[in-house]
């Protein structure tokens, strides 16, 4: 085979699989939400300090946006409406966020002042 052969099949082959992979609009929305809460999860483990009592907190929000998200989810395999779902995800979503800005703040200002970093004379 040439090697333009080889990349037309593999190109065949990846356009496949992403047409399959889509699948209904109801099933591409409910990935999203999960989309969602995987980069919330992400964002949550690095916005907060490394400890026990921060990555605690992280969690929490992280069980709370998935329980909001599967109340949208039910709502939308239930009504089919594709736009309310989106409107609540981007809803418990922002609101994640606010949270956790919220408590980011807290912890931050507890673990700065704890660390050594936070100490005058690493400055001078």
């Amino acid at each position: 085979m040439s090697t333009s052969t080889v990349i037309a099949l593999c190109l065949l082959a990846v356009l496949t699989v992403q047409i399959d992979a889509q699948g209904s609009p109801t099933d591409v929305a409910l990935r999203w939400a999960q989309e969602e809460v995987n980069i919330f999860e992400l964002i949550a483990r690095e916005k907060l300090p490394p400890t026990n009592a921060a990555q605690s907190d992280a969690n929490e929000l992280v069980d709370s946006l998935k329980m909001a998200i599967s109340h949208c989810n039910i709502a939308l395999q239930s009504s089919g409406n594709l736009t309310q779902h989106e409107a609540c995800v981007k809803s418990v979503t922002t609101f994640a966020k606010s949270s956790l800005a919220e408590v980011a703040s807290e912890h931050w200002a507890i673990y700065g002042a704890s660390s050594g970093a936070s100490r005058i004379h690493l400055f001078w």
